[in-house]
C-alpha cells in the first residue's frame, strides 16, 4: 500500500522534532508499505534544517521518502509563523493533481498541528481514490481560543474552524492522539464511527540499542552538580508558554538552599525569559542547558534523579494529553511529577510518580522533598513500573499497527472484517434508536437477574480455576461494552492497572473510559486485531462476543487472538447465547461444535444457563423464586457458560 502523510513538523533521528510520523512511517516500511511523507523545510521544533534545493526537495531516511517542502524561517508566533503555515499548505495545494499522480496514494493521512493540510490532503485523497485520515494532535482552533485567548471571530480562528469542521466531514476516518474528544468532534459535524484513538509512543526497541552519550556540556554539568552531592530534578523538552515551566523555576529558588539542582534542557521561545526569571529569584540552583540529539535522551535521563512534566491549567486538557516526553521519561524508569490536570494520567495510572496540581510550585517543591526522603530503591521500583507501563501499552511497533488496523488496512480476507464491523455498529445504533437498551438497564428486573447469575458463574470458575489470584491477575474482556464486568472484576479484587479491554464501537468505549477507574487500559479496535503481545493476559473474558458477530471468518480470527494473548497457564472466560433469537437477526447461536472448532486443542467445560429471555421478562419481576428453579431446567436455558483453557488435549465440551 503507498501511504502519503502529510505533516508540516515531521522530524526524524537526524532533524530533531516532530518524531511520531518518523517512527509510524519507519514501522509501516517494515510492513511492507511504501511510506511518503510531506514537511516543511523550516519548523521551530527541529534541531537542524533539512536541505533546500527549490520548492520541492526529497530524501530518503530510513526507507521513508521525505518531500520538504520550502516554507520561510520564523521564530515565536507571531506572522511569519503563520506565513510560514500558509506557504506550505500554498505549495501542497497548488500541486495537487501532480502529488496524486507520482504517489498514487491508497491511504492520505492529514496529520499537522493545525488543520489547513485536510484541504490539499483531500484534494489528492479524492483524485487518487485514496482514503482520507484526519490526525488529531491538538484540537485547533478550541487550542488557540482557550489557551491563546484569542476570539472566536478571529479570521484566523473562523478559518480554522472552517477547516476543522471539513475535516470532520470529509474525512473517512479520524486519528484522535486525545482519549475524550468524541463530544467536541461530534458537536463539530463527524459521524461517530469515523474516531479511532491511537495515543503517543515511543519504540522501546530503541533504550536498548547503542545510544550516543549526552553532549560534553550536558555530562561536565552533571558531573560537577553530582560530585557536589546535590538531588537532580530535570525538565527535557519544549520551554513554551503551555509547558508552564515558571512554577518550576520558582520551586527550584524556594529549595535553592537544599542539596537539589533543577536542570532545564531544551529550546523554545520562552526560554531567554525563564533564565530572566532565574536570574532575578536568585536561583542559582537551576541550570539551563539545549537540547539533546534523540539518541542521547536516554542517557541524558538516565543520570537523573526525578523527572518533571507540567502544563498550564487550561479546560482545554479536559479532552486529555498525549506529550511524547512522558513516554520518554516513563522509559528512564525514573519517578515523575506530573503536574497536569487533565482527562488522562499516565503517572496515575502507571503509579510511577507523584501527580499534582499544575502551575503550583509550592507543591513542585513538596513533591522534590518528599522524593528525596524515599529510600532508593522505593524510588527505583516506582521508576520500573513506568516502564513497564510504556512497553506494555506505547511501543510504536504496536501502535503503527493499530493505527493501519483502525482505518481499515487489513491483511487478505480484512474486507469481510471491515463490513462486519460497519455491521455491527448499524446493529447497535438502531438498537439506541429504538430503546431496546433498556432491556440492558441495571433497572430492568430480568437483566440485573441474568447479570447476577453470570456473576456468581464467574465467581465460581475462579475460586475453582484462576491461574493466580485476582490481585495478580492480569484480566482482558474482549467487547468490553461500557466496562461493566471490568468494574466487576475490580470489586472482587482486581487492581485497575492489571485490566484491560477492548471494542469496537467508539462511543461505548469512551464510556468506559469514563466509569473505569484510572489505570484500566480501554481501546477501540477489532476483536480479530488484538493489539497486545502474545502471552499478556492470565483471564481473557467473551461475555456475548461471538453471539454478535456473524461472519465466520472474523469469529475464527477473535477466537485465535483471544487465544494468542493469553498466558499458556491462563483461562478463557465464557458466557454466551447457544438458542438462536427468531426475533433478532443481529445475533447469531454459538452451538458446542463451533465452540470446539474455533478453540482447537483446547478443554472446554461449559454448561447451560440462563432461563431463556422472554420467560425471564416475564417471570422476574412476579416470581423471582420460581424463574430461578425453572433455569436449572437445561432445556429452558438459552446460553453456555464455562471456562476454556490451553491444553494438548482434543476440546471436551461438557453441556
Amino acid at each position: 500500500m503507498n501511504i502519503l502523510l502529510i505533516n508540516h513538523y515531521a522530524g526524524s533521528h537526524a532533524y530533531g522534532m516532530e518524531y511520531r510520523p518518523y517512527y509510524l512511517g519507519r514501522e509501516w516500511v517494515k510492513l511492507g508499505h511504501e511510506v511518503t511523507v510531506l514537511a516543511a523545510t523550516h519548523s521551530h521544533l527541529r534541531t537542524s534544517t533539512p536541505p533546500i534545493r527549490g520548492e520541492f526537495t526529497p530524501e530518503e531516511i530510513d526507507g521513508i521518502h521525505y518531500v520538504w517542502v520550502k516554507t520561510p524561517p520564523y521564530q515565536g508566533n507571531g506572522v511569519r509563523r503563520l506565513l510560514n503555515m500558509l506557504t506550505f499548505v500554498g505549495r501542497l495545494s497548488r500541486r495537487c493533481a501532480a502529488l496524486a499522480d507520482q504517489y498514487r496514494p491508497d491511504l492520505v493521512v492529514a496529520s499537522s498541528t493545525y488543520p489547513l493540510d485536510i484541504f490539499p490532503a483531500h484534494r489528492i485523497a479524492r483524485k487518487s481514490g485514496a482514503r482520507l485520515v484526519y490526525e488529531v494532535h491538538d484540537l485547533w482552533p478550541l487550542t488557540l481560543i482557550e489557551l491563546g485567548r484569542m476570539s472566536k471571530w478571529n479570521p484566523l480562528v473562523v478559518l480554522l474552524q472552517w477547516a476543522e469542521n471539513f475535516a470532520y466531514r470529509k474525512s473517512d476516518y479520524v486519528v484522535s492522539l486525545l482519549p475524550n474528544t468524541l463530544e467536541h468532534m461530534r458537536a463539530h459535524g463527524m459521524a461517530e464511527e469515523k474516531l479511532r484513538y491511537i495515543p503517543n509512543g515511543i519504540v522501546t526497541a530503541d533504550w536498548s540499542a547503542a545510544l550516543e552519550p549526552m553532549p560534553r556540556e550536558h555530562a561536565e554539568t552533571l558531573a560537577a552538580l553530582k560530585q557536589g552531592g546535590n538531588f537532580l530534578v530535570a525538565y527535557a523538552g519544549a520551554h513554551g508558554v503551555a509547558n508552564a515551566l515558571d512554577s518550576f523555576v520558582t520551586a527550584g529558588s524556594m529549595l535553592r538552599h537544599e542539596r537539589v539542582a533543577f536542570l532545564l534542557v531544551g529550546q523554545g521561545p520562552e526560554k531567554a525569559r525563564l533564565q530572566r526569571r532565574a536570574r532575578d529569584l536568585a536561583a542559582s540552583n537551576v541550570h539551563f542547558l539545549p537540547s539533546v540529539p534523540k539518541a542521547a535522551v536516554p542517557s541524558l535521563l538516565a543520570a537523573m534523579d526525578v523527572l518533571y512534566i507540567g502544563l498550564a491549567d487550561r479546560p482545554i486538557y479536559r479532552f486529555g494529553v498525549s506529550p511524547n516526553k512522558l513516554m520518554d521519561y516513563m522509559m528512564a524508569a525514573k519517578p515523575v511529577i506530573h503536574a497536569i490536570n487533565a482527562g488522562t494520567n499516565l503517572v496515575e495510572a502507571a503509579g510511577c510518580g507523584l501527580s499534582i496540581p499544575p502551575e503550583q510550585p509550592q507543591a513542585i517543591a513538596a513533591a522534590v522533598g518528599k522524593l528525596m526522603q524515599m529510600p532508593p530503591e522505593d524510588r527505583a521500583a516506582m521508576g520500573q513500573r513506568g516502564a513497564r507501563y510504556v512497553m506494555e501499552h506505547h511501543d510504536f511497533t504496536v501502535l503503527a499497527r493499530r493505527f493501519l488496523r483502525a482505518v481499515g488496512v487489513r491483511s487478505p480476507g480484512g474486507e469481510d472484517a471491515v463490513a462486519e464491523e460497519a455491521r455491527l455498529r448499524a446493529a447497535y445504533s438502531r438498537r439506541r434508536r429504538s430503546g431496546a437498551d433498556e432491556k440492558y438497564s441495571p433497572f430492568n428486573a430480568a437483566n440485573l437477574f441474568r447479570a447476577q447469575e453470570v456473576e456468581r458463574v464467574l465467581l465460581r470458575v475462579l475460586a475453582r480455576s484462576a491461574p493466580r489470584a485476582l490481585a495478580d491477575a492480569r484480566i482482558l474482556e474482549i467487547g468490553c461494552g461500557s466496562g461493566y464486568w471490568l468494574r466487576k472484576f475490580i470489586e472482587w479484587g482486581a487492581q485497575p492497572e492489571h485490566l484491560a479491554g477492548i471494542d469496537v464501537l467508539g462511543d461505548r468505549v469512551e464510556a468506559a473510559r469514563r466509569l473505569c477507574p484510572a489505570g484500566v487500559q480501554i481501546e477501540c479496535g477489532s476483536a480479530a486485531n488484538l493489539p497486545w503481545a502474545d502471552a499478556s493476559f492470565d483471564v481473557v473474558l467473551l461475555i456475548t462476543l461471538f453471539s454478535s458477530i456473524l461472519d465466520d471468518d472474523l469469529r475464527q480470527r477473535a477466537a485465535a487472538e483471544g487465544l494468542r494473548v493469553l498466558q499458556p497457564a491462563g483461562l478463557i472466560l465464557w458466557y454466551d447465547f447457544h438458542v438462536n433469537n427468531p426475533w433478532n437477526p443481529d445475533v447469531r447461536a454459538v452451538k458446542k461444535n463451533e465452540i470446539r472448532r474455533m478453540f482447537p486443542g483446547c478443554v472446554i467445560e461449559v454448561k447451560r444457563v440462563s432461563l431463556a429471555p422472554p420467560l425471564a421478562r416475564r417471570l422476574v419481576p412476579y416470581a423471582s423464586v420460581l424463574a430461578a428453579l425453572l433455569g436449572r431446567i437445561p432445556l429452558l436455558c438459552t446460553h453456555y457458560a464455562g471456562v476454556i483453557r490451553k491444553g494438548t488435549q482434543t476440546g471436551e465440551t461438557r453441556a
